[in-house]
């Protein structure tokens, strides 16, 4: 009879005393206790719909995954980045954007989404050569993408010291430069 429970009920297990309940003791069972219990477990429910809702919408309208989250503006161009340099290519209309949430290791759905772009433009505030973007182009010629690819970094040299927006401006990682990147001027 205790293995058809098991059976039937299996996180209590064969050994309930792993159980997360075990030595749970409910002193209060008054009916006050219970109709709170209650409530309390029904709102946990409808907030829980209210939040699937709305990963489903966000999903459905923004390609959201896992790795990286797809920005649909421009079927032709796309730029692919990450970190604070999303914020600098969030309102740039003229491409897509794709933000990479993971960089490492780099997903087949991620080279395919990107491969799916006429024309690829990484930003990546990290050293060109090595960086993440060099390895994505490499990937995607790999695959044998004929696209183009231009991978924007900072090149292989020193940084002085100066503030975020000068040398972000310096190394063409600002919204200004990525812009005229894009647009090829």
């Amino acid at each position: 009879l205790l293995e058809q429970y098991v059976d039937y009920i299996p996180s209590i297990g064969y050994n309930y005393r792993n159980n997360v309940w075990f030595g749970c003791c409910v002193q209060d069972s008054s009916y006050q206790s219970k109709a709170s219990l209650k409530t309390n477990l029904t709102e946990t429910i409808e907030a829980i719909s209210v939040l699937e809702s709305l990963s489903k919408r966000l999903h459905k309208n923004f390609d959201i995954t896992a790795d990286f989250n797809v920005f649909e503006r421009n079927k032709n161009k796309v730029i692919v980045t990450y970190g604070r340099l999303f914020a600098e290519a969030c309102d740039i209309e003229e491409a897509s954007l794709i933000k990479l949430n993971k960089i490492y290791p780099i997903s087949d759905d991620l080279l395919e989404k990107i491969a799916s772009f006429n024309e690829v433009y990484f930003f990546e505030e990290g050293i060109k050569s090595g960086g993440i973007g060099e390895h994505i182009g490499s990937m995607l010629l790999q695959k044998g993408y004929k696209g183009k690819f231009v991978n924007t970094a900072i090149e292989n040299e020193f940084v002085a010291a100066s503030n975020v927006s000068s040398a972000l401006k310096k190394n063409n990682l600002d919204r200004e430069s990525m812009i005229r990147i894009i647009s090829g001027d």
